[in-house]
């Protein structure tokens, strides 16, 4: 009878183990996913960060100091910072249009995927701009503002 018994137990204690680290090795893809994840939305969240700030100061280095060549010293603002952009924002873009009257709008863009592997497998597609359009696979913010 003891014999019976032993000849079952004998293999429970490997597949004890085997259920522990497949359990164990589940729990730590869910965690590296998890930390995927969150640093994906820290540099996403960054990068929006940073164009906001490039729009933000667009628009402030668009005031004249003085009414003498406001336009000129506009037009060598936007490109200074089309420049800025450029270097800091993976192919960053700034541009400016006019929303009718005194309103005008300042739009940063940049390239959302440029460092992420390109497999097709996205999980998090960018939030679209508004009403404005931009290309597939382009992240953007749109500041407007009154002159």
């Amino acid at each position: 009878m003891k014999a019976k018994c032993r000849a079952r137990v004998r293999g429970t204690t490997l597949l004890e183990v085997m259920l522990a680290v497949f359990l164990t090795a589940v729990t730590a893809l869910g965690v590296l996913a998890a930390q995927l994840w969150a640093t994906r939305d820290a540099r996403a969240n960054a990068m929006r960060e940073q164009a906001l700030l490039i729009a933000d100061a667009a628009i402030e280095a668009r005031r004249p100091k003085s009414r003498d060549g406001a336009a000129a010293t506009a037009a060598i603002a936007l490109q200074q910072w089309q420049t800025r952009a450029a270097s800091l924002l993976p192919h960053g873009a700034v541009s400016m249009s006019s929303a009718g009257g005194d309103a005008s709008i300042m739009q940063v863009t940049w390239d959302v995927h440029a460092n992420l592997p390109h497999n097709g497998d996205l999980i998090d597609l960018p939030v679209p701009c508004g009403d404005v359009a931009v290309p597939a696979n382009t992240g953007c913010v749109v500041l407007a503002f009154a002159e």
